[in-house]
């Protein structure tokens, strides 16, 4: 996919969200490319994955306008607070502001 493609791919999921969605996933974006120069980011319009070595860790998703911030099942993440929520095998978090992303939250980013 061509750096063109892959900035409309972007744009196109960025303007699915609100606002404050929007300012959560710029945020979880920067967070999880700043974890090293081997991390890949795979863009559609519905979903951007992130991977280590090819090893999946984060995929940010809209879900009816809304971001969550999905995590591979297997991944041992301590959840003391109770932010994760579960859809199947998939562990998730909601993510309606950048408030939201806080530091349990960017643990879980930077464990999984």
């Amino acid at each position: 996919m061509g750096a063109s493609t892959v900035e409309r791919a972007l744009s196109t999921f960025v303007e699915r969200l609100r606002p404050e969605p929007r300012s959560a996933f710029l945020t979880l974006r920067a967070l999880a490319l700043s974890l090293g120069p081997d991390i890949t980011e795979r863009v559609t319009p519905s979903e951007v994955a992130y991977a280590r070595r090819d090893r999946p860790f984060l995929v940010a998703e809209v879900l009816r306008n809304r971001l969550i911030a999905i995590f591979p099942p297997g991944t041992t993440l301590e959840d003391p607070n109770g932010r994760l929520l579960r859809r199947g095998e998939q562990r998730y978090v909601r993510l309606d502001r950048a408030d939201d992303l806080d530091g349990h939250v960017q643990e879980f980013v930077r464990k999984s």
